[in-house]
């Protein structure tokens, strides 16, 4: 005979009580984010005021257009609070920064120099947070000799040697992998290290921290 003990608790996620602030257009940087709100982290998307580019892809339901619809933006954006901000703005800038502020990690993606030029590298925050954690998923880095290269999936591929696996035509167009494995090696680094950097903050006391993962965007 089984005896009801009634509902049992749940264990704790894993980033229960965790904060991060997701700015990015960039797919890689998106899903990096969600996989912290998958794992417990309470995410907040912050758009700009036109909506996050992958509002405007498919699928659809039904072939019909519909931003709030979008079957990649959904995907790329569960367990996530949303905000719209233009940072362009001064008072909107200021409410980013308090969002930061309160923030555990900051997660941004894009070309290197446009990161910098928001001002989202650590070292333009840390007066607003010391412990924030910032990773930025860029075509080849924050630094370095190529960080200013633009970058995406043909370029990886290409780099990488997989499209010696897919010549395409000779004299043709190049032949794209259609193959995301780049795209998903970048998000599951930067998660991965994220959660690298947490669990040796909380042994040795430190937080503060700037990680950078690089290659392009598989989703343009």
């Amino acid at each position: 005979m089984t005896q009801d003990t009634g509902p049992v608790d749940a264990p704790p996620s894993a980033l229960a009580g965790v904060r991060v602030v997701e700015y990015t257009e960039m797919a890689a940087a998106s899903f990096c984010a969600r996989l912290l709100g998958d794992a417990g982290a309470d995410v907040v998307k912050v758009e700009p005021p036109e909506g996050d580019r992958y509002r405007r892809r498919g699928p659809f339901p039904d072939g019909h257009a519909d931003p709030d619809w979008s079957g990649m933006f959904l995907y790329l954006n569960a367990n996530k609070r949303g905000a719209v901000l233009d940072l362009q703005e001064p008072s909107q800038r200021e409410y980013f920064d308090s969002l930061v502020s309160e923030s555990d990690i900051l997660v941004v993606g894009g070309l290197s120099a446009e990161i910098e030029r928001q001002g989202l590298r650590r070292s333009a925050l840390e007066h607003l947070n010391t412990g924030l954690i910032v990773t930025a998923i860029t075509p080849f880095g924050l630094s370095g000799p190529n960080s200013g290269f633009a970058g995406d999936d043909l370029t990886a591929v290409a780099s990488g040697g997989l499209s010696f696996s897919t010549p395409g035509v000779p004299d043709g167009v190049a032949a794209h992998a259609w193959l995301f494995g780049e795209d998903q090696a970048r998000y599951l680094i930067a998660a991965g290290d994220v959660d690298a950097v947490l669990s040796a903050a909380e042994a040795a006391g430190v937080t503060a921290a700037e990680i950078g993962t690089s290659g392009g965007d598989a989703v343009t």
